[in-house]
């Protein structure tokens, strides 16, 4: 189908000049040419996007892209258009109208320790990621959803950042000696109940500064490396087999079986903003910019809904008082990891370099709980919920409810 309507809507067989007036047209200024008259049917600025790929294979290519030095033009304004801002809000409620936007579960269908929250966040700098996109105006397009071309975060892509996010402090604390081999141990496994089996590098991360944990730190002296090195491995080996013991007498981990579910549970995250960022890297003796690299991207400022669930299925049948202990713990765990992810280490391509952060205070921030004690709501009076308006108040919210339903988890 999209090679149809690639097709069907060509302006590569054409001359320059009537390739650029289509370029021209599909970014959203004059009419379509009078030889691609048809063009014209086009009125949908994502679908323009589209046939924008074709400017790949004209000279027009980074007129396309990023307009003109001193006329302007390009991406960037198409972006900042009245035209295209109302189709991607109108795609977005469509969306909404369909019931495809997350929204948080009922509660009473879930076991006993869930909890479940959701916020909006404004991002303080751009968001980018990677689309796989077979052919695009750009090399590096933003990842959005396949039916309705809004930028998105996967919930997958949630998951991973969030683990990587609360594993970083976790291997840290244990090299510098904050926490000993004892509480390691019983946070990773913590973790591991959260987000289930340990993928994409994750076990190995772990295990790594477990081993240099007891390898100690990498000589200096280059003599002493060797030695070093067959200590540290060693100690990888053994570390890997103790970890793996430990899951065996959880039954998280059963005969060659991989398969167990964490507790978390997230949704997409899905925005209506688009703009362009520019990376022109310099040659070093010349110090002269190169060819520029443009990047997608959803713009500081732009808004997103963040939801998650907790479900501990693994607690069903469980004594009440452990698993209020454990859902709270965990409560406390995932609030003070989603305040250090949006905040600190960021949520997107290039985050080291200070991409994908979030402003402190958000909106329409809701936590909702299921937890053992309470008693059971009516329709009158549903399970309890508390309201946020920022990530340091969830954090204290997390800490209170702990507090007031059994003094406190730690």
């Amino acid at each position: 189908m999209h090679r149809e309507f690639m097709g069907y809507f060509n302006l590569l067989q054409t001359s320059g000049n009537t390739q650029r007036a289509a370029i021209d047209f599909l970014l959203g200024k004059g009419n379509a040419p009078d030889d691609l008259r048809h063009f014209a049917e086009i009125t949908d600025p994502l679908a323009r996007m589209d046939l924008l790929a074709q400017a790949l294979l004209t000279s027009y290519k980074d007129y396309a892209r990023a307009g003109l030095r001193r006329e302007g033009g390009g991406l960037p304004e198409l972006y900042r258009s009245r035209m295209f801002q109302e189709a991607m809000d109108c795609r977005y409620q469509q969306m909404n109208t369909l019931g495809l936007m997350p929204a948080l579960p009922d509660m009473d269908m879930l076991p006993f320790g869930s909890f479940a929250l959701t916020f909006t966040f404004t991002l303080r700098t751009p968001y980018i990621s990677k689309d796989d996109v077979s052919l695009h105006i750009l090399d590096n397009p933003v990842r959005k959803d396949r039916v309705f071309g809004l930028p998105m975060v996967a919930s997958t892509t949630w998951k991973g950042l969030l683990r990587a996010t609360m594993m970083q402090p976790l291997a840290s604390d244990l090299l510098s000696k904050k926490i000993d081999e004892n509480v390691f141990v019983k946070k990773r496994l913590q973790l591991y109940r959260l987000f289930g089996n340990e993928a994409d590098g994750a076990a190995e991360f772990l295990a790594r500064a477990w081993a240099q944990f007891r390898a100690g730190p990498r000589p200096e002296n280059r003599d002493e490396t060797a030695a070093w090195k067959e200590k540290f491995h060693k100690a990888l080996e053994k570390v890997s087999e103790e970890f793996d013991r430990v899951l065996r007498e959880k039954k998280y981990r059963i005969g060659e079986m991989e398969g167990f579910q964490g507790a978390l549970y997230f949704y997409p995250t899905f925005f209506t903003r688009l703009s362009l960022e520019v990376i022109n890297p310099h040659d070093r003796q010349s110090n002269a910019g190169k060819q520029p690299i443009y990047f997608e991207c959803v713009p500081d400022g732009a808004h997103g809904t963040f939801s998650l669930l907790y479900a501990p299925f693994d607690l069903i049948g469980a004594d009440e008082a452990e698993i209020r202990r454990q859902a709270l713990a965990d409560l406390q765990l995932v609030a003070e990891g989603l305040k250090e992810m949006f905040l600190t280490y960021g949520f997107s391509a290039k985050r080291t370099s200070g991409y994908g952060v979030a402003e402190e205070t958000v909106t329409n921030g809701l936590l909702t709980g299921r937890f053992p004690g309470r008693q059971a709501p009516t329709s009158t009076q549903p399970w309890p919920t508390w309201t946020f308006r920022s990530f340091t108040e969830l954090v204290g919210i997390s800490a209170r409810i702990a507090q007031q339903l059994q003094g406190g988890t730690r």
